[in-house]
């Protein structure tokens, strides 16, 4: 019985790639849902890149931005991650809503196993298609989009 629950101790404490990658994006998802972006920096690499942007440059832009349109509201759903050490991969649904309008939209999160830890590497944009924010596949009346 000792070495059965021994066993299992051990198992738990041996973490998988996609589950520090899960405690990762759920660690982001609290800051962000916070508002606290200056926590966020441990989490991102140093050679972390948005739009061109370093960690830094991009942290203070969303910044700027949430101090602009001050959102009620933001809402996170992560999709599969796909992890193959020493890289990662996870999508994420995003919806804010602000004083400033909204933004829905979908995000491509890069990870990348370093020396400290797993760390976001990079975040990209991904197009949606018009039915996944709740808008019509065809939008304006027939014949004004080519048809």
């Amino acid at each position: 019985l000792l070495a059965l629950g021994l066993g299992f101790l051990v198992e738990r404490l041996v973490v998988t790639d996609t589950e520090a990658v899960e405690a990762l994006v759920a660690e982001a998802f609290t800051m962000l849902k916070e508002r606290d972006l200056a926590s966020l920096r441990p989490l991102l690499s140093d050679d972390f890149d948005y739009r061109g942007q370093g960690p830094d440059e991009a942290l203070a832009e969303a910044q700027r931005q949430i101090d602009r349109h001050k959102p009620t509201l933001i809402e996170l759903r992560r999709g599969p991650i796909v992890a193959v050490a020493p890289r990662a991969e996870a999508e994420v649904d995003v919806k804010a809503l602000g004083y400033g309008g909204g933004w829905i939209g979908r995000l491509r999160l890069g990870l990348r196993k370093e020396a400290a830890g797993w760390r976001i590497l990079s975040v990209d944009d991904v197009p949606l298609p018009p039915a996944s924010m709740g808008l019509p596949a065809q939008i304006g009346l027939p014949g004004q989009n080519g048809r």
